[in-house]
């Protein structure tokens, strides 16, 4: 679901940028609204796909892999600034929510609303990734056991 929503921004977004360029180049002629709002998709798009690099899919170096100190410093870094980028970006919406852009006269808070919610859809399908750290001890120390026995 998350990914429909990624792609159906991004042909959103290439949609109106290239029928911007036609109009402009073409008919002499451009659309008022066509900067104000690719601007907030683009935001969306990018803080909505931060949510979809919470998998653990990631490249690592297999040194890295096998120190299991490495992953929870990563894992409590990556989730210090997510939880920066919910508090802050709720905050910072809220400041501006009383402004409105010139054209569309959309409220700037949905610009600045994409951050927090990124963050907390990329936190919440970041658990996993939790579970599964805990999980790999456990299976660590059951391993060392049984070698001990």
């Amino acid at each position: 679901m998350l990914r429909l929503l990624l792609a159906v921004l991004l042909a959103g977004l290439s949609l109106l940028m290239f029928v911007q360029v036609v109009m402009r180049y073409v008919f002499n002629s451009s659309i008022i609204w066509s900067e104000e709002v690719p601007r907030i998709m683009l935001i969306w798009l990018v803080f909505v796909g931060l949510a979809t690099t919470m998998k653990g899919k990631h490249l690592i170096i297999d040194i890295m892999r096998e120190r299991r100190w490495i992953s929870i410093v990563s894992i409590a870094i990556k989730w210090a600034l997510l939880i920066f980028f919910v508090w802050y970006g709720t905050v910072l919406a809220t400041k501006v929510s009383g402004q409105t852009m010139p054209i569309t006269k959309i409220s700037r808070s949905w610009q600045y609303a994409a951050a927090p919610v990124g963050a907390a859809l990329a936190l919440l399908l970041g658990i996993d990734e939790i579970v599964d750290l805990f999980r790999s001890s456990d299976d660590a120390e059951r391993a060392a056991m049984a070698v001990e026995a």
